[in-house]
C-alpha cells in the first residue's frame, strides 16, 4: 500500500464517522436514547433521553408554540385568526389544542401552504422542530409571512418538578434571513 493511500483510508474512516455521529436520534416513545446536549459551543454534555408519552411530546409542542405567541405578539400586536403549524417529516404524530394562546392552530402541509397563500392576502406559517427529552426540551420554530423566511426562535423549556408541567426556561429570536422586522 502507497504511502498516500494509508493516509487516505484513516481520513475517510474519520469523516465517515464524524458525519454518522452528527444525525440527531428520533423521539420514540418507549425507547431510551443518549443524545449530546450543547449551551455552549466549547462544551457539550451528556444526557440520557428518558422515555416520554404522546400526551407529553404534545404538551411540549403546545407550550413551546404558547411561549413563542407570548414572545412575537406582546404590546398590542395583532394575532392572526390562525397560525399554521408545517406538518412535516420531522413533526412528531402530535395532538395540538385548536387553540393556544387564542390563537386558531391548524397542521398544514406545504402543499396546503402554498394553495392558502392562493386565496390569503396573509399566511403566517410556523415550521416546528423539537429535540425532547425527559427535563429539558428544546425548539427552533422558523416563522414565515407569505412564503418568505422571517426569524427563528429557539425554545428552550424545563419541567417543572412541583406542578409536572413545562415551564419557559429561555427564549431567542435569530433573523439569518437577512431582515429584523420587529423588535421581539
Amino acid at each position: 500500500m502507497s504511502r498516500s493511500a494509508a493516509l487516505v483510508v484513516p481520513l475517510l474512516l474519520f469523516i465517515f464517522l464524524q458525519v454518522c455521529s452528527c444525525s440527531t436520534p428520533e423521539i420514540k416513545t418507549g425507547e431510551a436514547t443518549t443524545y449530546a446536549v450543547t449551551n455552549d459551543s466549547s462544551k457539550a454534555v451528556s444526557k440520557q433521553r428518558l422515555p416520554l408519552g404522546q400526551d407529553r411530546i404534545s404538551a411540549a409542542y403546545a407550550q413551546a408554540i404558547a411561549e413563542y405567541i407570548k414572545a412575537v405578539y406582546k404590546n398590542g400586536k395583532e394575532l392572526p385568526d390562525t397560525l399554521f403549524i408545517g406538518k412535516h417529516e420531522d413533526l412528531p404524530d402530535i395532538d395540538l389544542p385548536a387553540i393556544i394562546q387564542n390563537a386558531n392552530i391548524a397542521l398544514i402541509t406545504n402543499e396546503e401552504a402554498q394553495q392558502k397563500l392562493q386565496y390569503r392576502s396573509s399566511l403566517v406559517f410556523l415550521n416546528v422542530m423539537g429535540w425532547i427529552d425527559e427535563t429539558n426540551p428544546e425548539f427552533l420554530v422558523v416563522t414565515f409571512f407569505e412564503n418568505k423566511p422571517q426569524h427563528n426562535c429557539n425554545i428552550y423549556l424545563e419541567r417543572n418538578i412541583n406542578t409536572d408541567q413545562w415551564d419557559l426556561d429561555s427564549l431567542n429570536f435569530e433573523y439569518p434571513y437577512g431582515r429584523q422586522l420587529r423588535n421581539h
